[in-house]
């Protein structure tokens, strides 16, 4: 199994003159340098939370289908674009989207057969199934505390600057900032 970005976020969860309010920066020299940092908290946010914070194309590869539904990694999903398998003489094949149904009533989410239907059989190599998806949250359905979180960090990092340029890391001063995380953290894909 593996997920792989195919087309990364166009927009970001909070935005530069957003950051800059809250970090209180009130000069224009430095925004390419906070868009950075933004971009960088919503990675780290990603990270600890298993999910996409901003929308994004993502690919996620499966050596075989199992048994039932596929669940599907990065909530919230906004939408499967396609479902397709490497059949036994090695061509790729594409599912018919009246196939199989999206359930996102829950989180993470599954990508069902639909009734009567069975997954196909695929050839025996690595990566045989792929489901590509569209995923992340709209800067304005966003969660507060998520988008807190990247507003306190990028403020922490633009405060601290020149000790980044020094570590390349986020500083310790802001790990305590995870929790605002918890409660959007997925488990179990």
């Amino acid at each position: 199994m593996g997920l792989k970005v195919i087309t990364p976020p166009s927009v970001e969860p909070v935005s530069v003159a957003l950051a800059k309010l809250h970090a209180r920066v009130e000069i224009s020299d430095d925004d390419a340098l906070i868009a950075s940092y933004i971009k960088a908290a919503r990675e780290r946010a990603e990270h600890e939370t298993e999910r996409a914070l901003a929308p994004a194309e993502f690919c996620w590869y499966l050596d075989e289908f199992p048994d039932g539904g596929i669940k599907i990694p990065r909530p919230p999903i906004n939408a499967v674009s396609s479902v397709q398998y490497v059949d036994a003489s090695g061509v790729l094949q594409t599912i018919d989207s009246a196939d199989y149904s999206l359930d996102d009533a829950q989180e993470p989410a599954w990508v069902l057969p639909a009734y009567g239907y069975t997954w196909p059989s695929t050839l025996d190599v690595a990566n045989a199934v792929r489901v590509t998806f569209t995923a992340g949250y709209t800067a304005d359905a966003c969660p507060a505390n998520i988008k807190s979180y990247i507003l306190a960090v990028v403020a922490a990092m633009y405060g601290q600057r020149e000790i980044l340029a020094q570590a390349d890391r986020v500083p310790k001063s802001v790990e305590f900032l995870d929790g605002l995380l918890d409660a959007y953290r997925v488990r179990g894909v």
